[in-house]
């Protein structure tokens, strides 16, 4: 903003009132002394109204410079705040890329060091395998040259004992090696009598073979028997677990037992109805029927799976008392010597004292 000065005016003077060397600032004519003071006094007026005009335009100017040095400063924080932020982002970056590529060589050198473990202990397996499978095929070769008796012997051993313990109160006797029929002859005893009998034979071999059936079913007609079962881990092609075949009931040995509870009770049931010979056999076929059935099959899988926990149970509840038993002796033992120790100390007292007196 421009400040222009006054315009001086032009003032007239009285030429007969001048003093000697009193002139006019401003046109230069003589004038007199109030004159002049006059004229100082509106000089002094006039600078102070333009040092107050100047004094404002500098204190608006000086806040206008001080407002753009303040936005100024702002911006340039501003910028220094992003260009740090830019740079912190870069650096960041940078260090996450370093970081990821160190973590992808542990990576690589440890999966590296895993597979090379890995192959190590694969190949350490193959040659256990091989020395458990030549171990294996030896033992098989062994097994081969075994008789079917041989092999058989077991089986029948440890169906005879089962069948003696799940059945105490009827007669189960062994026939005798050599002579024919079958390994094990249950004679099914109700209150005193007889109601009926069960053969059952063990076969412990790797091929079936249809003559185990028939056989049995020979031995069954020799006997006189009602039900014949067939103890046997191999089954004829397509069956399993359990099958009918020559009339004879080929069983899994591990349904072997819960069969006999199931054809004992047929045989007591036969007894107290009185039923004939065509009755009883016409409920014979309704009960393999229904053994050998889906869901047959499915409730004898159930009990041979809970007998199997019960017996495990037993075994473990046995062997906790077994273990009671072995330390109560352990320390009934202890009592007695100790007992033994305090009678001996006490009879040499004795002693002592008798031989003073």
């Amino acid at each position: 903003m421009t400040i222009q000065a006054p315009t001086a005016r032009r003032v007239r003077h009285d030429p007969g009132i001048g003093i000697a060397g009193a002139r006019c600032p401003l046109c230069d004519q003589p004038i007199t002394p109030e004159q002049l003071i006059q004229i100082q006094g509106k000089e002094r007026a006039r600078e102070a109204k333009i040092k107050e005009v100047l004094e404002a335009r500098f204190t608006r100017e000086r806040q206008q410079v001080e407002a753009r040095t303040t936005a100024l400063i702002a911006q340039a924080k501003r910028d220094a705040t992003k260009t740090a932020e830019q740079q912190i982002r870069r650096l960041k970056a940078g260090q996450d890329a370093m970081i990821a590529a160190r973590l992808k060589t542990q990576r690589d050198a440890a999966e590296k060091k895993l597979t090379e473990a890995l192959a190590a202990e694969r190949t350490k397996a193959y040659a256990e395998r091989m020395t458990l499978d030549a171990q294996l095929a030896d033992l098989q070769r062994k097994l081969q040259r075994k008789t079917a008796n041989e092999l058989g012997e077991p089986a029948e051993v440890d169906l005879f004992e089962a069948l003696k313990a799940a059945f105490p109160g009827d007669r189960v006797r062994r026939v005798s090696r050599g002579q024919r029929g079958p390994d094990v002859v249950v004679e099914v005893i109700e209150r005193g009598s007889l109601v009926g009998k069960i053969v059952v034979d063990a076969k412990n071999h790797r091929k079936w073979m249809h003559s185990f059936t028939r056989k049995l079913r020979g031995d069954q007609l020799a006997e006189g028997a009602d039900f014949a079962i067939l103890s046997s881990s191999v089954f004829p092609a397509g069956a399993q677990q359990l099958h009918i075949q020559d009339h004879v009931i080929v069983a899994n040995p591990a349904r072997v037992i819960v069969l006999m509870h199931l054809l004992r009770r047929q045989l007591i049931q036969n007894n107290v109805f009185k039923l004939s010979t065509e009755a009883r056999n016409e409920k014979a076929d309704k009960l393999y029927s229904f053994i050998t059935s889906r869901a047959g099959g499915d409730l004898l899988g159930r009990i041979v799976k809970l007998t199997e926990e019960m017996t495990d149970l037993d075994r473990t509840e046995t062997a906790a008392h077994q273990k009671m038993w072995t330390k109560r002796s352990d320390l009934i033992r202890a009592v007695q010597d100790i007992h033994d120790e305090f009678s001996a100390a006490v009879s040499r007292i004795i002693s002592g004292s008798e031989a003073s007196a």
